[in-house]
């Protein structure tokens, strides 16, 4: 009988390591997400300011630019 707890004390302490692991990887991934979206939102506003700036050829221009850009991100890191 004793054996039996012992074994399913180790197996909930497994557990419990495991849950505890996983929770950093967790809290990790979301500090990455944040500082992420910081940096979109920066982005996002300088864009936002170039983009009134520039004339409307301007603006296609830096559409064209940025798809073109995505595309290119887009292979190195999916398809490489």
């Amino acid at each position: 009988m004793s054996l039996v707890l012992v074994e399913r004390l180790e197996c909930c302490l497994t557990i419990h390591e495991e849950l505890l692991a996983q929770e950093k990887i967790i809290d990790d991934l979301g500090m990455e997400m944040d500082s992420t979206s910081n940096r979109l939102d920066f982005v996002q506003k300088k864009v936002a300011m170039v983009m009134k700036k520039a004339s409307a050829k301007g603006q296609l221009m830096m559409i064209l630019f940025l798809v073109v850009l995505f595309i290119i991100l887009f292979v190195l890191v999916f398809l490489t």
